[in-house]
C-alpha cells in the first residue's frame, strides 16, 4: 500500500481520489479499506517487517523464474535486487 501511495503522490495524483479509485476497483482489499483512512490521519504504523517483504519479493521472483516468465521481467527483477 505504501509503495502504491508513494507512486501516486510522486506522479502528481490526488491521493484521496487515488485511494477511492483503488477502493472501488478489483484492487480493493481489507488492508486498503482499513489502513487507508489511518494513513490520511497520519496514523501510519509499519507493521510488516522488511524481512518479510523481502521474502515475499524473493518468492515472487522465484515463481516467475520457475514459470519461465519473459526474460524482460526476470532481467528487471534481477537488476533491482541488491
Amino acid at each position: 500500500m505504501a509503495e502504491a501511495m508513494l507512486i501516486a503522490k510522486r506522479s502528481g495524483l490526488d491521493l484521496v481520489e487515488f485511494w477511492h479509485s483503488i477502493r472501488m476497483s478489483a484492487g480493493n482489499s481489507f488492508l486498503w479499506e482499513t489502513c487507508g483512512p489511518n494513513v490520511f490521519r497520519g496514523e501510519y504504523h509499519d507493521s510488516f517487517p522488511i524481512d518479510l517483504m523481502n521474502k515475499d519479493t524473493q518468492l515472487g521472483y522465484e515463481m516467475a523464474r520457475k514459470a519461465e516468465v519473459g526474460k524482460y521481467y526476470i532481467r528487471s527483477c534481477t537488476n533491482n535486487r541488491r
